[in-house]
């Protein structure tokens, strides 16, 4: 078992803020683009369990659709990558990758995206689904599910 920590998380990022309305905070900004008028998102704060995977890296649980998966928060990032079933090479074990015609509120967008790191880079087309991590969720959260990935 690896050792556990709790931290504080948020759904934004340095590239978002949050804006109010009727309620709700929507966020707007990062990827160029603001977000479409009904994406919510719920905000408070929230703690959020990391696990501490052989001190190389740290996952947090998320559940996006229906599915959980674990992310690797990166505060260097302002894009939500997410590896689907639709990748079949360098994305890892495919029990672990989101499948979005599981996904009861999953939309396809229109743009497609080359995301470059250190340590690789990925091909990922738009898409919208509701994302929770902890008690922070998002309505027809902007994300990019990744098809491939080139990361050693």
């Amino acid at each position: 078992m690896f050792p556990r920590i709790f931290v504080c998380l948020t759904l934004a990022t340095p590239a978002l803020s949050w804006t109010s309305s009727h309620g709700h905070l929507r966020l707007t900004g990062g990827a160029a683009r603001p977000l479409p008028a009904d994406a919510t998102v719920r905000a408070e704060r929230s703690r959020q369990l990391m696990h501490n995977n052989g001190d190389v890296s740290y996952t947090i649980s998320m559940v996006v659709g229906n599915q959980t998966i674990e992310a690797v928060p990166d505060t260097g990032s302002f894009d939500l990558l997410v590896f689907s079933s639709l990748c079949k090479f360098g994305c890892g074990n495919p029990k672990w990758l989101y499948n979005h015609s599981q996904s009861l509120h999953f939309e396809h967008g229109k743009n497609y995206q080359e995301h470059a790191f250190g340590s690789g880079k990925t091909m990922s087309y738009e898409a919208y689904d509701t994302v929770r991590a902890g008690n922070l969720w998002s309505k027809r959260q902007l994300f990019w599910e990744v098809y491939s990935a080139d990361m050693p």
